[in-house]
């Protein structure tokens, strides 16, 4: 694997993470008490993440 393919399988790695600790807080309580704008905002930026972590995906599938 060349590296910038592991540097994709990385950034992979790390955004996955991301989402799946943006995605517990937008369930949380904590984020209940947020303003409205707040959690517009948050979730809009989880979906971004969440589309840019699959054409990413899509990426790394044509590499291999």
């Amino acid at each position: 694997m060349q590296d910038y393919q592991k540097r994709m399988v990385q950034e992979a790695e790390e955004l996955t993470g991301k989402i799946e600790r943006l995605d517990a807080f937008v369930k949380s309580k904590l984020f209940e008490s947020l303003s409205l704008i707040k959690c517009q905002l948050l979730t809009k930026q989880l979906v971004a993440m969440e589309e840019y972590l699959y054409y990413l995906q899509k990426r790394i599938n044509l590499e291999q």
